[in-house]
């Protein structure tokens, strides 16, 4: 993962954030390059927009079931934006992370969280 994110820093796609609350911690946002390759429809989308109701929907029951099997394989571990962690925390300073212990910016509540616990 860290050779993409390099990857996609040295071709101007995303920037690098360091936090100023835990210098091990980086975040990393799309730059307006990044945001408008992200818009573009690709080869994929269009081919599924080519399928029928029918085969779409049996597309998305079936990407479904893969991702609830490597759930369950990941010992029902999943990921998520923080908000929605059971050890997310709105205080009166803002957000916080009560599993880490530590407030988060403004913007880090509507990012994924690799410590993701469903609430």
């Amino acid at each position: 993962m860290s050779q993409t994110l390099k990857a996609l820093m040295r071709k101007g796609y995303v920037s690098e954030r360091r936090s100023e609350l835990d210098k091990r911690s980086i975040s990393y946002d799309l730059t307006s390059t990044g945001r408008a390759l992200a818009a573009r429809q690709g080869d994929l989308v269009n081919a599924i927009d080519a399928l029928t109701d029918a085969e779409q929907s049996y597309l998305d029951e079936s990407l479904s079931s893969v991702l609830e099997h490597q759930i369950v394989k990941n010992g029902s571990r999943a990921f998520g934006v923080c908000r929605a962690c059971t050890y997310h925390r709105v205080t009166e300073d803002g957000p916080y992370c009560a599993l880490l212990s530590l407030p988060l910016l403004p913007d880090e509540p509507e990012q994924i969280c690799h410590e993701q616990v469903a609430a």
